[in-house]
């Protein structure tokens, strides 16, 4: 081919100006430097045109470019048409360039409905999955804060009971919902179940001021106690914790036989309490003690059996 004609078809098919474009349209291009090839190279055959050396010789041209690059086209046409006050045209360009437009960034949206034009873009999707999690997190405080202030550690458990077995109906409704695992609904609701080891607690410090007084009986000072040991009651985690807070109640001067029936009823506590810990809420046998020791029932029968020293079955 004669110079002059090889100068023309060079400056006909050269591509390198793409490199110049707005990156909208020149979106998933991917440029590679020829390393020093010589602008007549026949390693660059394969690619669209013949560029300089350190030109960006563009290795791929797909689908997405040529929709970027033809609604450049019509963006100049309309703009042209527009000019030269040839409306009609210039709308019919503006709009053919806008739908191009969309479908040259279809890639990027994670959904889309053409005519009802609903589109949502993946970073919006990200974004409100974020925003999910941070709800979630706030439904889970406020559940704990819920079961926290419901007023079972001021001796008034089954006063905010209602009915049922259910103390606060809304806050289990709204876990049931987050479909929590066993881990968290443990977390969440963990005021609660140290509430539960709270009243124990109190019940067994009735049932001790109960006990018929008797020559060599000297009683623990209560008062004093409750006071003094208040951040451990609301911290009972376990059986083990409640245990030792039970004992710390017993007066001195029981006999072998009272100190075994008082053991024993200690034992009841805390099979309850991991009942209800297990449960991870207060149990129908938790809530039939309650009840008793709510109607004044409870202790007096109890403390006459401690007195006593009966067995254990005999124990209320």
């Amino acid at each position: 081919m004669p110079p002059r004609q090889r100068a023309r078809a060079d400056r006909l098919f050269d591509l390198s100006y793409i490199a110049r474009l707005p990156p909208f349209l020149t979106y998933g291009l991917r440029s590679e430097f020829d390393g020093g090839a010589s602008p007549h190279d026949d390693a660059t055959v394969g690619c669209i045109g013949r560029h300089r050396v350190g030109v960006p010789v563009l290795s791929k041209f797909t689908y997405s470019n040529a929709i970027g690059l033809l609604s450049a086209v019509v963006a100049a046409l309309a703009i042209y048409l527009a000019l030269v006050d040839k409306v009609t045209a210039a709308v019919t360009m503006g709009g053919l360039f806008l739908a191009m437009a969309v479908v040259h960034q279809l890639p990027r949206f994670k959904s889309f409905k053409a005519f009802s034009v609903e589109a949502q873009l993946q970073d919006r999707l990200e974004r409100a999955d974020e925003l999910i999690e941070q709800l979630r997190s706030l439904s889970l405080l406020v559940a704990k804060a819920g079961y926290a202030s419901t007023g079972i550690s001021t001796m008034a458990f089954g006063g905010v009971q209602g009915s049922g077995d259910k103390l606060t109906k809304d806050f289990d409704e709204l876990l049931g919902r987050l479909k929590l695992s066993q881990t968290d609904l443990a977390d969440v609701r963990q005021p609660l179940v140290r509430g539960i080891g709270f009243r124990l607690c109190a019940n067994f410090q009735q049932v001790i001021s109960s006990l018929p007084y008797h020559e060599g009986l000297v009683p623990r000072n209560m008062g004093e106690m409750m006071t003094s040991e208040h951040v451990r009651l609301l911290s009972i985690d376990s059986g083990a914790d409640l245990r030792t807070m039970l004992a710390m109640y017993l007066p001195d001067g029981l006999s072998q036989a009272q100190r075994s029936a008082a053991d024993r009823y200690i034992d009841r506590l805390v099979s309850l309490y991991e009942g209800c810990q297990k449960a991870v809420g207060p149990t129908p046998e938790f809530m039939a003690l309650e009840a008793r020791a709510l109607s004044g029932t409870n202790a007096g029968e109890a403390a006459l059996a401690i007195f006593e020293g009966r067995a254990a079955s005999e124990l209320s």
